[in-house]
């Protein structure tokens, strides 16, 4: 089994609700969670954007490969309504991003 940490924000919508959603989601679909962080506000940062992100990260086990792991994830945000952009910074429903993998 693998040891992973997920970071997961977004700025779109209802976004308490975006990240309960993805959580559930991703423990259908990737692993068990093990763990969970608080959930925090924080201002956008590397866009002009005024919306605020909530983040949280989750500590999950899994039996996926890295490269399995991320293509369940993006299929996964996808799924809640991410649309992808030329511009890696812009507003979002939700991010999902691998944090460690293991010990990498």
């Amino acid at each position: 089994m693998n040891v992973v940490f997920l970071g997961l924000g977004g700025n779109l919508g209802d976004r308490l609700l975006n990240l309960e959603t993805v959580t559930g989601l991703i423990s259908r679909d990737c692993g068990e969670i093990l763990n969970r962080s608080l959930v925090y506000e924080t201002d956008a940062w590397g866009s002009k954007s005024n919306n605020k992100y909530l983040n949280m990260v989750l500590k999950l086990q899994t039996k996926h490969s890295a490269q399995n792991l991320i293509k369940i994830l993006n299929s996964i945000e996808e799924s809640v309504g991410r649309k992808r952009s030329a511009d890696r910074n812009s507003d979002r429903i939700t991010d999902i991003d691998i944090l460690f993998f293991n010990h990498e």
